[in-house]
């Protein structure tokens, strides 16, 4: 299993935990939080590595619902790249 930071500003992470296999990708947005930080598990994180399915978490820091200046610089940021491989 590899765990990777892909993104990460002050506002959002975009983590990928994986190299379990190519057949299957989830890719979770965290909901509503209480803990205004980026140090925690995402969405269904430790359930998706109990069963080896690799992911793509996608955390905000706070409650506005992925609206940041730098939402941008994520998609721009390469983040593409990680989904080829689950394109069929």
């Amino acid at each position: 299993m590899t765990v990777e930071d892909v993104y990460r500003s002050e506002n959002i992470l975009v983590k990928k935990i994986g190299a379990f296999s190519k057949d299957n990708l989830v890719i979770s947005f965290d909901s509503y939080t209480d803990r205004p930080h980026l140090d925690r598990p995402g969405f269904g994180e430790h359930f998706f590595q109990k069963n080896s399915i690799d992911c793509i978490h996608v955390l905000s820091r706070t409650n506005t619902w992925y609206q940041y200046p730098e939402m941008g610089n994520v998609i721009d940021g390469g983040i593409e790249e990680l989904f080829v491989d689950a394109i069929v």
